[in-house]
């Protein structure tokens, strides 16, 4: 099991000691995330020197498109999560370039990893954030920076991982070590 799932096990478990029914907790998912998710992409807005129009626009626009309507009818809370993460990792990722902070990089990587719950995010991360980091570097001392922030980001993403990337991985070669013992062994 994913150390993710661990921690929404432990937020449900510690929510059901309030004798709240799944039912509203469900209502709560589905009215928590979409404005979690708006106020993310306002936030990027601000972060970006938008107006406040501009910005309060961009986020009703981004909850109100049909992708994020479609997964709140499916009830795909983690992408509904992974669509709220995803401004901020933006936001800290950017930072961890202009201010050549590694700290921020380690913040992106384990928001990444938060957001990795479902596993989209494995393509829609890197195809939001490659893009973004060629429109912010604008030195060949924050292509460098970009490098080391993408590194660290990634780094963190995989040893956050290593609890079902090492199982996984050892259950295939065993597997193929035991089916070449068979053939050797007649």
């Amino acid at each position: 099991m994913n150390y993710n799932d661990y921690i929404f096990r432990l937020i449900v478990g510690l929510i059901s000691f309030t004798k709240i029914s799944g039912r509203l907790l469900i209502n709560f998912f589905l009215i928590f995330l979409p404005t979690f998710a708006g106020f993310a992409l306002y936030k990027y807005c601000r972060y970006l020197k938008l107006s406040l129009f501009v910005s309060t626009f961009s986020g009703l626009f981004y909850i109100m498109t049909p992708v994020f309507f479609n997964y709140t009818l499916m009830g795909w809370v983690f992408v509904l999560l992974s669509l709220g993460l995803l401004p901020i990792t933006i936001i800290v990722f950017t930072k961890s370039i202009k201010d050549n902070r590694i700290s921020y990089a380690v913040i992106a990587g384990l928001l990444y990893s938060f957001a990795f719950t479902q596993s989209q995010s494995l393509i829609w991360y890197p195809m939001v954030l490659i893009p973004i980091t060629f429109a912010v570097v604008t030195s060949k001392k924050e292509i460098i920076n970009a490098l080391k922030s993408a590194a660290t980001m990634f780094s963190v993403l995989i040893l956050t991982q290593m609890s079902w990337i090492l199982p996984f991985i050892f259950k295939h070669v065993d597997s193929v070590i035991s089916k070449s013992d068979r053939k050797s062994v007649v």
